[in-house]
């Protein structure tokens, strides 16, 4: 029987396809891309940052970390990577505390807030925990505090925030045996047939992309701000088979798809370009964001503007390009925010952008002694 790890059972109780493919058959899933790779990476950081929440503990790891693990049980230290192990069942706990006669469970997250297959994750590791005869006082999720603004050094009472989850984790273990059971029996058996569902909606699920593929031209999974997985779970693939339930936006995709024309409001498109001035502005940039702030004035995920790129419009029609790159490891908007002043028009940028374009403004805290960046009208493709 397959051992069974937190993260394989959590995996399971969103798409028992998904963890069938992972333990029989995982050359057929993708390899983690970039961005899985860098979630992981984020996720280790803040996992092990998160300790300083909690000081002064063992850090626990190697062949033996099942031994070590029952001999330091009734040291008061925090535990880290406690490790257990029941029947075909497995876990790490990421911090254990001593509780008088019990303990409580600590589950870091790198996210901003607790989500629902966090719960699942705690739940089985309380669950382990208890069929080992420990007595479990609380279960926790310590996950990253968005609000948080750095100062000169990080802040680990601040950075994170402690959630007792132990009511909300109550109906999970009343039926976890029974759970286990189920997800063991699919990894025993032939591949499940799992229908489409938000499962296949979910962009960061290795299976989604193999799912979708099969999927018809103009499905419904392309729908505009996609609420796909509805549609799906009712059966209507298509986009031009779907009878209602779209809003404005959607209803102007349904019609062109229906109908195999392409939509544009020649006299809006008309309005905004009649109301532009010469130069015009071209404008786009990259952002970096960190789980652990990394610079004074920063929160966590906050996106760092570190490159720009403008092509300024002139109106004989010639075309300037104009760019910066930041390759320092100090904060990189000073010195863009800078350059920006310094080298583009003294005028409204028409930002040729796509939603997370607007970042520049709305998500970039305040910078002492820093000088406004030029003013700018906003265009979207929204």
């Amino acid at each position: 029987m397959t051992l069974l790890t937190k993260s394989l059972f959590v995996m399971g109780m969103g798409c028992p396809a998904l963890l069938w493919y992972a333990v029989n058959e995982p050359e057929y899933l993708p390899p983690p891309d970039a961005s899985a790779q860098r979630r992981m990476r984020l996720g280790s950081e803040a996992g092990a940052y998160a300790r300083n929440y909690f000081p002064g503990g063992i850090f626990i790891q190697g062949k033996e970390a099942l031994a070590q693990t029952r001999a330091l049980l009734e040291q008061a230290k925090p535990l880290y990577e406690a490790t257990f192990t029941h029947q075909n069942l497995l876990c790490k706990v990421d911090v254990l505390l001593k509780a008088q006669d019990k303990y409580d469970i600590v589950e870091v997250k790198s996210s901003t807030s607790v989500k629902p297959e966090h719960l699942y994750d705690v739940a089985f590791q309380t669950h382990v925990l208890k069929k080992e005869g420990l007595g479990i006082a609380r279960s926790c999720i310590l996950h990253i505090n968005s609000t948080y603004n750095r100062k000169e050094q990080l802040e680990p009472q601040e950075l994170f925030t402690l959630v007792d989850v132990t009511e909300q984790i109550a109906p999970i273990l009343e039926t976890i045996e029974e759970d286990i059971k189920r997800l063991q029996s699919v990894l025993a058996g032939p591949k499940p047939d799992v229908p489409p569902g938000k499962h296949c909606a979910n962009a960061k699920c290795p299976l989604a992309l193999k799912a979708n593929s099969a999927l018809p031209e103009h499905n419904v999974t392309q729908l505009y701000r996609n609420t796909g997985s509805t549609f799906l779970e009712q059966g209507i693939i298509k986009i031009a088979d779907i009878q209602g339930g779209l809003n404005k936006k959607q209803f102007i995709q349904y019609q062109a798809t229906r109908d195999n024309t392409v939509a544009v409001n020649k006299k809006h498109l008309k309005q905004w370009l009649d109301g532009l001035n010469h130069p015009i502005t071209h404008f786009d940039f990259e952002t970096i964001d960190f789980a652990l702030p990394k610079w004074i004035n920063t929160r966590p995920y906050m996106q760092i503007p570190f490159q720009y790129s403008a092509h300024i419009e002139h109106q004989d029609g010639q075309i300037e390009h104009i760019e910066y790159l930041h390759t320092g490891e100090d904060d990189p908007r000073p010195a863009l925010l800078k350059h920006m002043n310094d080298h583009l028009p003294k005028k409204e940028l028409s930002l040729r952008t796509t939603p997370r374009s607007r970042r520049i403004d709305s998500r970039s805290s305040p910078l002492p002694s820093q000088t406004t960046p030029p003013s700018s009208t906003t265009s979207s493709r929204d």
